[in-house]
């Protein structure tokens, strides 16, 4: 005879089964974080900062990219477009977005010219969480592969009319110029809308549609325009456009712009409400624009803002075990270096006076020349442009030292000009980087492949192959998610 107790038993196991079959699937989302023109050189100089700058915050030594990187698996990820070697952000973010090979300029469509559904395109679909969150403007090349579908990078206005159609659940960055007409700031019933905006003269409208931006206050978005605003906001909708075109580089922002690391938590913030699980593309767009100057000092600062960033997904996963998170860059811009250099004359013995390590008369980059690139306190472009406002009186070779001096602590050798009849702050600026030891390529991109890291649910390794094309990225994301 059965015994009771094995009714109970059994009684038991099938109501816990049926509590099983019953509950809701774990939480998938997948983390996709871009660094815009972070090659493996310029990744390596934000790790190189941590671990050896005398002056280094990092308390461990390590950044963030670095303990991530241990923790995951790593790939050696090339570009390539269908017929180049170079590419843009158009057509790697579309490579990774959609998974198709494309050519340069293309927004999310193939190399045929038609259109490709990205992974936030699906993802939405499937009833999952969607965002985007960089610190360019949004209508730019990498956030718009995700959500717009045009042969070229450079329809601006039509990008927006398609995100806005795409409507992912957070969109977070600058570009308020592409959805703004002359006659919106014109238009009297806006006047309330226009007075929070902190930037609004610097404003240059760019819509060809005067509907816009009435469509975007219809969206269902909740809108905000600067860091105060965001922290506050609760969405579950939400388009913060925090500058009319790209936020500022970190080194000249003002604190009414927010960081990358507060975007980012905003939008993990909203975005892990959804059930199901979500999608969300992270960008440090503005590495790929310091990198395009030439300008270490700015680059270092957005790397820097970018690894901050990081932390905020390395702690998002730690308590989401569902997380897929991916860090990457789409291409390299500039082809950073560190070099040595032979030193001769007044530099070299003024080096030796200050117990600078030489070998043989060779500077092979001091540890604190870290330091130096670190305390930099503005952006090439905003020397430039304070030098080119300058009255033609004050245009000469002593008030460019004084310049370069004041923004990076180099003190430019005599001559540095060539006895040029008209000083040039941008041959000033590049003395001043070799100085530092610092060497670019070119002020464009790079064929140079790039690296990405991928930590898989519980945050450790999760299987990739050792090479891959940046369009194996997306298919890794809609294996897992989709």
């Amino acid at each position: 005879m059965v015994s009771r107790k094995f009714f109970v038993f059994f009684a038991v196991l099938f109501f816990a089964a049926a509590q099983l079959l019953a509950a809701p699937a774990a939480q998938k989302n997948v983390i996709l974080v871009i660094g815009d023109g972070a090659g493996p050189a310029v990744m390596a100089a934000l790790m190189q900062y941590a671990k050896l700058a005398p002056a280094s915050p990092y308390q461990d030594r390590l950044s963030n990219l670095e303990k991530i990187m241990k923790a995951g698996s790593l790939s050696f990820v090339f570009n390539t477009p269908v017929d180049t070697v170079a590419v843009d952000s158009a057509a790697s973010g579309t490579q990774l977005a959609a998974g198709v090979k494309t050519y340069p300029t293309a927004i999310g469509v193939d190399a045929q010219g038609g259109p490709v559904d990205s992974i936030l395109e699906k993802a939405k679909k499937a009833g999952y969480g969607t965002g985007l969150v960089t610190t360019v403007y949004l209508q730019d090349a990498t956030p718009a592969v995700f959500a717009a579908h045009r042969p070229s990078r450079k329809y601006y206005h039509d990008i927006a009319v398609d995100m806005l159609k795409t409507k992912p659940d957070i969109m977070l960055g600058g570009g308020l110029n592409y959805y703004v007409s002359k006659n919106n700031l014109k238009d009297s019933k806006y006047n309330n809308i226009f007075e929070k905006v902190h930037y609004a003269a610097a404003l240059e409208p760019q819509s060809k549609d005067d509907g816009l931006f009435e469509q975007v206050l219809k969206s269902g978005y909740q809108l905000v325009f600067d860091k105060k605003s965001l922290l506050s906001a609760k969405g579950p909708r939400l388009l913060g456009l925090f500058a009319p075109q790209a936020l500022p580089f970190v080194i000249d922002r003002k604190p009414a712009y927010p960081l990358l690391k507060d975007m980012a938590q905003k939008a993990l913030d909203i975005l892990a409400k959804n059930e199901k699980g979500f999608f969300l593309m992270i960008e440090g767009g503005l590495i790929d624009w310091a990198a395009h100057n030439n300008d270490q000092g700015a680059v270092l600062k957005e790397l820097l803002e970018f690894d901050e960033a990081l932390a905020v997904v390395a702690d998002f996963a730690a308590v989401h075990p569902g997380t897929l998170v991916i860090i990457t860059a789409d291409h390299d811009t500039g082809g950073f270096a560190f070099n040595y250099r032979y030193l001769s004359g007044a530099e070299l013995e003024q080096k030796k006076q200050d117990g600078y390590p030489l070998y043989e008369d060779i500077d092979y980059v001091a540890f604190q020349n870290l330091d130096k690139i670190a305390a930099q306190t503005k952006s090439f472009d905003a020397l430039i442009k304070a030098y080119a406002a300058l009255p033609a009186k004050n245009k000469n070779a002593k008030t460019i030292q004084k310049i370069v001096k004041d923004a990076t602590g180099i003190d430019l050798p005599e001559g540095w000009d060539g006895g040029a009849a008209q000083p040039d702050i941008k041959a000033a600026l590049a003395r001043a980087t070799e100085m530092l030891g610092v060497a670019w390529a070119t002020q464009q991109h790079t064929a140079e492949p790039v690296l990405a890291v991928f930590t898989g649910p519980g945050g450790g390794p999760y299987p990739v192959p050792a090479v891959m094309h940046s369009t194996q990225i997306n298919n890794i994301m809609e294996k897992y998610l989709l």
